[in-house]
């Protein structure tokens, strides 16, 4: 099974804090994945695999490598849902200063209420 069809099936399945095969699919489609739309819809789900701090923390290490608009929209929408929580809040102020105005605009707004 390749690593999109494995994300689907995950995706679909997905509990609040999978077991460590749950995790290991999901870190290899977000970071290995060769298709960056697919890497990104992986990372909406982060919430589904770790607590909101360790989703942040594996969001920003994307961030930095992975630095392509789908990435930072996919890191908003992965924590828009947590405001107004401290983490959350703090990503949304870095995408807020990100590089893509679309991204930052909509990061301001969520911040904004």
């Amino acid at each position: 099974m390749n690593d999109r069809r494995q994300l689907s099936y995950v995706n679909a399945k997905a509990r609040p804090r999978q077991g460590p095969s749950g995790r290991y699919l999901f870190v290899h489609a977000a970071t290995h994945d060769p298709d960056d739309s697919v890497r990104a819809d992986a990372l909406r789900g982060v919430h589904n695999f770790f607590p909101l701090a360790e989703s942040v923390a594996f969001l920003r290490q994307r961030l930095a490598q992975d630095r392509n608009e789908s990435t930072y929209w996919a890191a908003l929408n992965a924590v828009e849902g947590y405001m107004p929580e401290k983490d959350a809040c703090a990503l949304l102020q870095e995408l807020s200063r990100g590089p893509f105005s679309s991204v930052a605009e909509r990061a301001r707004e969520v911040l904004a209420g």
